[in-house]
């Protein structure tokens, strides 16, 4: 990395100055054998770029401390099939600084017709 942000030259850049303005960020993915999705985590690795512990030599805090909301789907319908991992995942996201508002959890999609017939509302205004 260098001081100017990500070395890589792609569709990310677009990604990365929206991000730098933004007050909220929500962040989704399906739970593939019991993570989040490679996309999701290739997408985490790289906004290392921007976001990295404060302890890190590297910390901006002008990246630091934005709200963020947590989604994730699951076939399974255990709520707390994955519990573990989504404890870590909220530890992880705090570590890196982000603000961690709201958890949500979306089960059974397997059984589910979710076509516009599952809806989670959220109160901005208690966030």
């Amino acid at each position: 990395m260098n001081k100017k942000g990500c070395t890589l030259n792609d569709d990310m850049q677009s990604f990365f100055n929206v991000f730098k303005t933004c007050d909220w960020f929500i962040f989704a993915s399906p739970i593939y054998m019991g993570q989040m999705s490679g996309q999701a985590k290739t997408f985490l690795d790289r906004m290392s770029a921007y976001i990295v512990p404060k302890f890190s030599p590297k910390f901006n805090s002008e990246y630091a401390n934005k709200k963020l909301i947590l989604v994730f789907t699951q076939g399974n319908p255990d709520k707390n099939k994955f519990k573990q991992y989504f404890d870590y995942t909220t530890k992880m996201f705090s570590l890196l600084s982000f603000n961690v508002k709201k958890f949500i959890l979306i089960t059974n999609t397997r059984s589910q017709n979710l076509c516009g017939n599952k809806k989670v509302e959220i109160n901005w205004s208690q966030l």
